[in-house]
Formats: C-alpha cells, structure tokens, sequence
C-alpha cells in the first residue's frame, strides 16, 4: 500500500511537471494574452503609464520568444506584432520613461536608486509603414487582401481584427486602401467596444425626425447609402439636429470611398502600365562638371499614352471626389453645432476629406493645415479616437513628403 502511495505521489508529481512546463509559442500566447487583456480593458478609457509600460514589454517578450523559437513566421506572431504595433503607436513619453525602469530593475541595465532614462531598442520585425510613393498598387493590393484574410480568419475577434486594419491603414497611409482599409478598424472597434458597454451613441429621440435616422441607419447596416443619404436629408428638412448631421457626414464619406472601390481595378491595371512607361521615358544624364542626373521624358508616346488614361481615370473619380465636399461640408456643420467647436471625429475626418485629394493642390494644403491644427488641438481618450488620431497623423507625414512629377 505504502508502495503503491509512493507511485501514485510520483505520477502526480510528474504529471503536475507536465503541465507546468511550456513550450516557447505557450509562454508567447500566455504573455501575449496577459497584454491584450490590460490593453482591451484600456480600449475605452487612458491606462496608467506602468500598467501600459508593462503591456509593451510583455509583448516584446513574446515577440522576442518567437523570434528565437524561429516562429517568426506563425499566426501568433502576426497576432503579438500586431499588438505590439498598436502598443507602441500611442507609447507617450511617461510610459517609455516606465518601459526604461522596468527594464533597468530586471536586466541589470539600472543600478539601485538610478533612475535616469536609458535607450530601448525597437521591437524586432515591427517595421516603419511606407508610403505609396514606395508601393506599388499591386503590393499595396496584396497588404490589404493579407489585412482582409486574417479579419475573416478572426471574425469573432472584433478587437484583434480592429489592431489587424490599423495597421494595414497605417502602412497604406496615402494610398487609396488606407482609409478603407481605416473604415474597416473602426467597425471593428465599434462592434468590440458595443460588446464591452463602452460605446457612447447619440440618443435618438421619439420625434418625427430621429424615425428618419432610424430609418437612415437601417439602409446604413446594409450598405444602402445612397437611400441611407436621403433619409438622413429628410430627417434634416424636419429638424436640423447633430445627430442627422453627423451621420449623413459619414455616409457621404463612406459613399465616396464605395465609389474609388470601383475605380481601384482599374488604377491598378494602369498603376503597371503607367510604372513601366516612366522608367523606360527616364534618362541617365551628366552634367558638364561629371555629375549625373535623371531626366524623364515625357514627350515619349507610351508615357503620353499612360498619362492620358491616367487622366481620363481621374477624370471617372469626381464623383466620389464630390461625395468627399459634401461630407466636409457636413463635418463643419457638425464643428459649428457642438460646444467650443470641438469634435474630435469630425475634425479628423474633415481633414481627411481634403487629403484624399491630394492630387489637388488647394485641397493639399488645406489638409496639411487642418490636419496639423487637428494633431494639436485634440487629444484621444479611447480607441476607436486613438485609431482615427494616429492615422492623421500618418497622412500628415505623407502629405508633407514631395510629390511626385506625373506630367
């Protein structure tokens, strides 16, 4: 019996060893889980910098664990950077000066009572977003299908799909998939942050017109916009409200991005075609003192040729351009009809209204301007404003970077 109690006790104790014991993509999931549990709890409010610092650091754990395990490749590492990238997209300065500490008391980097800042490295495989001026329509087509693959493979995970089209939008920024591709994380986010009671929608009232919203948004869910449109000028014919203002803003916005989808197949047939005629219009030269330099000839007929469809494409796109005016203008309604003038959603978004048309001077530096006063004057206090912020912040970036010569 006393035999048997010792054989029993040892299985126990090798059984118990078993289940302590985990391997490298175990102890990356776990860490990576204990992250984003502190990080979805801060979706709808502003984390204290140390519980936000140690967020970071497990996730660069996690990443780190990967890397070595050479699993750099599997789905929990798109999953950790992922999380990773948004983490460290809203790291203020106070939560870096945290992530130093931390990782001076456990690395040895920090002597007891030394608390003066030292360098953190980069997370690995975290690479900085390009722009389109870097990508071809092709490659900017394949980042966002690879987006749009994994939010079908995570459905039911709004949150982890919402980090998924940030980052998607963020890499685009200045392209014509990154406010799609920042619509989409934004959808996420409000369905993610709905579940969790966090969602702050305006209060549609018993009247006359809030029917006309309501109405407005059942052709909005199924992507009626056009009718969602209508109902939401009659709404406005009866009473001038934010709440109607605010939406058809939105759905003209939205109705422009519908419209480019259209376009995008052909943009991108042409994108190659266009790429192709340029590099063989464009000459090496050299200047008398021995210095080279490139000349691009646009006189040559298959650049001419390309240039003229490109124009005619352009041409296709006014109207979406149109529905991007008419969102402004609603955006500013919605500016001038709440307390201070101060919105943080429709002050983003009327300066991404200028910036999808770019290819227009004015309209150029006057999202440059608002998107510049937009970064200085708001500051976000959850997710779903964090993501919209740091996508402006990312257009700016672009905007502010020379523009090509086309013609």
């Amino acid at each position: 019996m006393q035999k048997s109690a010792g054989v029993l006790v040892a299985v126990m104790v090798l059984a118990a060893g078993s289940f302590a014991y985990a391997g490298p993509e175990e102890e990356a999931r776990t860490l990576k889980d204990e992250a984003n549990t502190v990080l979805q709890k801060g979706s709808g409010v502003t984390l204290d910098p140390k519980e936000y610092a140690q967020c970071v650091i497990k996730l660069e754990k996690a990443l780190d664990i990967l890397d070595k395990a050479g699993k750099t490749e599997s789905d929990l590492a798109v999953e950790v950077n992922t999380a990773l990238y948004w983490a460290r997209k809203f790291t203020t300065a106070n939560i870096i000066n945290e992530i130093q500490k931390a990782k001076g008391s456990t690395d040895g980097g920090m002597k007891t009572g030394d608390t003066s800042p030292k360098h953190v490295d980069p997370p690995k495989n975290v690479d900085p977003p390009k722009s389109g001026d870097d990508l071809s329509m092709v490659k900017q087509k394949k980042m966002f299908e690879d987006a749009q693959q994994y939010a079908n493979q995570h459905a039911s995970d709004d949150y982890a799909v919402s980090l998924r089209w940030f980052k998607a939008a963020d890499e685009l920024a200045g392209t014509e998939y990154s406010v799609k591709a920042l619509a989409f994380a934004r959808e996420a986010q409000e369905r993610f942050a709905k579940k969790q009671g966090t969602f702050k929608d305006e209060k549609l009232d018993d009247t006359p017109a809030m029917a006309l919203v309501k109405e407005g948004d059942g052709f909005y869910t199924k992507g009626k916009l056009d009718e969602a449109i209508l109902s939401y000028q009659n709404s406005l014919k009866k009473d001038q409200t934010l709440v109607a203002t605010r939406r058809i803003a939105r759905a003209h916005f939205d109705n422009g991005q519908k419209m480019k989808d259209v376009l995008l197949p052909k943009f991108e047939a042409l994108d190659q075609e266009y790429r192709k005629a340029y590099d063989a219009a464009t000459e090496t030269r050299r200047t008398a003192g021995g210095q080279t330099f490139k000349k691009v000839n646009w006189r040559d007929p298959a650049l001419m040729a390309a240039t003229a469809k490109l124009k005619e494409l352009q041409a296709e796109a006014k109207d979406a351009l149109e529905q991007y005016n008419k969102a402004a203008n609603y955006y500013r309604s919605v500016l001038n009809m709440v307390p201070e003038k101060k919105d943080l959603d429709a002050a983003g978004h009327l300066g991404l209204c200028y910036s999808v048309r770019r290819a227009d001077m004015y309209a150029r530096n006057d999202a440059k301007r608002m998107l510049a006063q937009f970064l200085d004057d708001y500051k976000p206090a959850n997710d779903i404003e964090r993501a919209l912020y740091e996508f402006c912040r990312s257009e700016l970036v672009q905007l502010n970077k020379p523009i090509p010569k086309t013609q």
